[in-house]
């Protein structure tokens, strides 16, 4: 093998390695979830709180109620910034959202952009508003797919493992600067957060497309008996929003946003084994071993498949013929 490709493929032995050391044991496959276990009411009412506008600051100041558009939008979301130059903002118009760091498809098709994968594709994140002279967090967005897949060991989350809880994080982002709230206006963000939750009808066209139209209070509160299966909350986390105080409502909205963030997981056959991806791929029509046998622990593993590699005369390298998407994600979430 020329030294430039085995160098290639190593590369790709040590991104690979990761998602194997954070949910295989020696020999063990990954316990996954079935698709309609890993789908809960939550997810799909996290997923509307992930896109929603409302939350942030910006439109707290400037709204002229909770369920209008807004009468301009934040600058701050009429252009994205990458590494090399910026995009026209998806949300552009209105204010910031969880997906306005974490962009999915909203560029796919575009040149140099494509799918994001969560994250944001640049150095820094930009901050709405300029906080104590900062207009950018210290780090950019990193991708949320398989960031709360199960695995042996604490969870970690941001690059330096800021947050270890899923809903601290959600709930710390929601009331924080990337939101536009300063330290001392957290209360006055849990306030309008609560808000928005009690007075939302329901009516805008992301309610009809991921929740049946429905209202944020009659989602919390899930006693309608016309509410679809897919939507009813369990009955130990529904709320009435009316009575709930606003820590209450936020807490809910933490968990079904952290719900959700915990269904972005990377494609997997029937036994657990990683798939799709080009390195997956790759793997699979060389006919190489995809993980350790039994009894094999991963550096085992890594040094029999650096031995193959080695060997391997020719190759067949991976194109765009055997598809691109390796996530696996609630079924409306690329619609």
């Amino acid at each position: 093998m020329k030294r430039s490709t085995k160098s290639i493929l190593f590369w790709l032995l040590g991104l690979a390695a990761i998602p194997f050391m954070l949910s295989c044991g020696a020999g063990d496959a990954p316990n996954f979830p079935s698709e309609v276990e890993s789908t809960p009411a939550e997810d799909f009412i996290g997923e509307r709180l992930f896109l929603d506008t409302r939350f942030a600051q910006f439109f707290a100041a400037n709204m002229t109620g909770v369920n209008q558009l807004l009468p301009a939008g934040d600058p701050a979301v009429d252009r994205v910034h990458t590494t090399n130059g910026s995009l026209p903002g998806p949300f552009a118009g209105q204010s910031i959202n969880c997906r306005s760091c974490h962009f999915v498809t909203e560029f796919q098709g575009v040149a140099g952009a494509d799918n994001r994968t969560y994250a944001d594709y640049t150095t820094r994140s930009p901050l709405p508003r300029v906080l104590n002279t900062f207009d950018h967090t210290p780090r950019n967005s990193m991708q949320m797919v398989g960031s709360l897949q199960p695995h042996p060991g604490p969870v970690f989350l941001h690059f330096d493992g800021e947050f270890t809880d899923p809903v601290d994080l959600v709930e710390t982002t929601l009331t924080g600067r990337n939101f536009g709230w300063a330290p001392d206006q957290h209360d006055q963000a849990v306030a309008h957060i609560a808000a928005i939750i009690r007075g939302d009808d329901g009516s805008d066209q992301l309610a009809k497309d991921r929740t049946h139209g429905l209202s944020d209070s009659k989602l919390f509160l899930g006693k309608d008996s016309g509410i679809p299966s897919d939507v009813l909350i369990p009955a130990a986390d529904r709320i009435d929003v009316n009575t709930a105080s606003g820590q209450q409502i936020l807490a809910l909205v933490a968990k079904c946003i952290s719900t959700y963030m915990g269904d972005l997981r990377f494609r997997h056959d029937e036994l657990g084994r990683f798939m799709r991806s080009p390195y997956d791929v790759f793997l699979r029509v060389n006919h190489l071993p995809v993980q350790p046998n039994g009894g094999e622990t991963i550096p085992q593993y890594n040094q029999r498949l650096a031995k193959i590699l080695d060997g391997l005369s020719n190759p067949i390298f991976i194109d765009g013929k055997y598809g691109r998407s390796n996530i696996m994600i609630s079924p409306s979430s690329l619609a």
